[in-house]
């Protein structure tokens, strides 16, 4: 009995603090899935952040 009472009070404790671990580590895959990892620009595809950044700023402006 007290068992199950110590097992039920450690899991409501879980459930109101959370579990750190497992949500940062949905929301770094979410971070992933929403990066862009390339673009295509007039037929050329651009990889990487500079490249990226440059076609998005001068699309842009």
């Amino acid at each position: 009995m007290q068992a199950s009472i110590c097992w039920q009070q450690s899991r409501s404790l879980w459930l109101k603090e959370g579990d750190a671990k497992y949500f940062h580590s949905v929301l770094a895959s979410r971070r992933r899935g929403n990066a862009i990892s390339s673009i295509q620009v007039d037929g050329v595809t651009l990889e990487g952040v500079t490249p990226i950044r440059q076609a998005v700023v001068s699309h842009f402006t």
